[in-house]
C-alpha cells in the first residue's frame, strides 16, 4: 500500500475546495484516483471537468525502496 496525493483540475475554491487535493491509501496510483473519483461521482460533488485528474504524487510507501518516506499501516 502507498499514500498518494491526488490533485484535481477543479474544486480549488469555494465550498468544494477541500476536494481539490486528497490523500489516499491505495495499491497503485490508478486505484487511488479511482477511489477519489468514485466518491465524488457518488456524492455528486463538483462538475465532471472538476473531477479530472491533474496529478498524482507518491507521498509514502510501505516498501521503502519506492519512496523516501515510510508508510506505517
Amino acid at each position: 500500500m502507498n499514500l498518494y496525493k491526488i490533485t484535481l483540475h477543479g474544486m480549488i475554491s469555494g465550498v468544494n475546495r477541500i476536494y481539490g487535493e486528497s490523500y489516499v491509501v491505495a495499491e497503485d496510483p490508478q486505484k487511488a484516483y479511482i477511489k477519489v473519483k468514485e466518491f465524488l461521482d457518488n456524492e455528486d460533488i463538483g462538475f465532471d471537468t472538476d473531477r479530472m485528474l491533474k496529478s498524482i504524487e507518491l507521498i509514502a510507501s510501505v516498501d521503502f525502496e519506492e519512496s523516501n518516506y515510510k508508510l506505517y499501516i
